[in-house]
């Protein structure tokens, strides 16, 4: 199984079993209330931790293993002697459109909840408001991890592109229509473009990155989307709740000139073809 098919099946099984278990943990809360919810959680990743330390030393062998800076790229095909190696334009070029979704989703996450407890009524509507949302992530989530995994023909230099700027795009018409409907539509279609856009980079550094440095090159741009997920939740705790069109503008309009660039970005690239050296294939 390539790693590629690895991560999406684990992905996957992570929403699935989030989606059941969240079901598990509203019950627990319903019963029992929030405090005993909250000590179960605690158990949970604790016994997840415990099991993470117990795993035997040949899963992860570092032996062989070369570190990759996914930030820089190179004109020329990396050589040893580097404590990091510059990787290809098209694995940046992706990281930075797995980001700006990431970005979007980050700041849809957040900023529900104090959308709806600013612009919905109390009581069950806030309750199926805030589900809504929260399904059509889940739902986007689980079709674009599983419909990635199975692209075998697409190219994913292109799909992580267009899921970007499908993303971008459904968030910018939400700033000049706003609902709490466009809402939850707008963060089903994030949520299935982040899910194709992640399967793009995993295999787009699978196949541009050398075998001896994907252990790095997975973790560091597994660890550079957490960050940006971060900083799309600091957007949606900055930006004003009672003011929703101005919070998507705002958001909208930053990741539509990062598009923009990106594309630009890329279109100067030198294509692959006839005409290029060695030295110009590594870009």
């Amino acid at each position: 199984m390539s790693l590629t098919s690895a991560n999406a099946r684990t992905s996957v099984f992570g929403l699935v079993t989030s989606g059941v278990f969240g079901g598990v943990g509203a019950g627990v809360a319903l019963v029992a209330g929030f405090p005993p919810l909250l000590w179960t959680i605690a158990a949970v990743f604790l016994g997840a931790a415990v099991l993470a330390v117990r795993l035997p030393r040949h899963v992860d062998v570092p032996a062989g293993e070369e570190s990759s800076d996914l930030l820089t790229t190179t004109m020329e095909i990396p050589v040893g002697g580097r404590r990091r190696r510059p990787v290809r334009q098209a694995v940046v070029d992706a990281l930075r459109s797995a980001a700006l979704l990431r970005v979007l989703g980050g700041f849809l996450t957040i900023y529900a909840a104090f959308l709806v407890q600013a612009q919905v009524p109390g009581g069950w509507e806030r309750t199926a408001a805030l589900g809504a949302i929260a399904g059509a992530a889940g739902l986007g989530s689980f079709l674009g991890t599983g419909i990635g995994s199975r692209l075998h023909r697409a190219t994913p230099d292109v799909l992580v592109l267009w899921a970007t700027v499908a993303a971008v795009a459904t968030a910018a018409v939400a700033t000049g229509f706003f609902s709490i409907a466009l809402f939850a539509v707008t963060a089903g279609v994030s949520a299935l473009a982040a899910g194709l856009g992640k399967v793009s980079l995993d295999a787009i550094i699978q196949r541009d990155v050398p075998g001896a440095q994907h252990a790095s090159a997975f973790a560091r741009s597994e660890t550079l989307l957490q960050l940006a997920w971060v900083l799309g939740g600091a957007l949606g705790i900055a930006l004003p709740a009672d003011r929703p069109m101005l919070a998507f503008g705002v958001t909208a309009g930053l990741l539509v000139v990062a598009t923009g660039l990106l594309a630009w970005l890329g279109h100067r690239r030198p294509a692959r073809g006839r005409g290029t050296t060695p030295a110009q294939e590594w870009t």
